[in-house]
């Protein structure tokens, strides 16, 4: 029965995003999605290669990239500078969904028990 409670929950909250954002213009809509893509999806993409390449140097790599990590500084620096360049709206909106979305994870997570708020043993 929670999973059916949790779906639920996601309808609520889809309808509720879906109610607030209709009181916007359609090109507000997109370019705050846009900008928020850019913080949230290129540039997580970046970090996370570069903490996996750091964390995890003994994980089978069928590729090489050649002058690591000059190629991911190069694109970082330039998604961070097309977001930075936004106007001040997208990027604020990027910015709280950025933080809503870590929060909410980090409630889950700690409501389910798992990382990084594992109970117990193991990983």
């Amino acid at each position: 029965m929670p999973a059916i409670g949790s779906r639920i929950a996601r309808c609520f909250l889809v309808g509720g995003l879906t109610l607030a954002w209709g009181f916007f213009e359609l090109d507000v809509v997109i370019n705050a999605l846009i900008t928020t893509r850019l913080l949230e999806m290129f540039c997580g993409q970046i970090i996370g290669l570069m903490l996996l390449h750091r964390n995890r140097p003994d994980m089978f790599r069928p590729w090489k990239m050649p002058l690591y990590p000059l190629p991911c500084l190069l694109a970082l620096a330039g998604w961070l500078y097309v977001y930075l360049s936004s106007q001040w709206l997208y990027v604020l909106i990027g910015a709280v969904t950025l933080v809503s979305g870590v929060a909410a994870f980090l409630a889950w997570s700690w409501l389910r028990g798992t990382w990084p708020f594992r109970r117990g043993g193991g990983n």
